[in-house]
């Protein structure tokens, strides 16, 4: 009984904790990662983002890293996959000067 009590709670945080992250706006990011990352590390975060509904927009080629539309959830869980490296996440913006 007991047991069965506790799946049934595992499964209703579980089916929240999915609605919770679709609810979430899609905002524009870049990831990127030091030059010498295992490709892996960039993989596992393009998957993370695609597996939470976002989408990649562009993988870049000059740099290790890709832009994707996506949630703050899923950034902070690539950020603690990418434990060890420095990672670095950004808005992406557009960006102007005046002169």
């Amino acid at each position: 009984m007991k047991f069965t009590f506790n799946i049934l709670l595992l499964l209703a945080f579980v089916v929240f904790a999915l609605a919770t992250k679709q609810q979430q706006p899609l905002k524009p990011y870049i990831v990127s990662y030091p030059k010498h990352t295992p490709s892996r590390f960039l993989e596992d975060a393009k998957k993370a983002v695609l597996h939470a509904g976002g989408v990649i927009t562009h993988e870049y080629n000059s740099i290790t890293g890709f832009a994707c539309k996506t949630s703050k959830t899923v950034l902070e869980s690539i950020e603690i996959m990418a434990s060890g490296h420095k990672i670095l996440i950004e808005e992406d913006q557009t960006i102007s000067i005046n002169v």
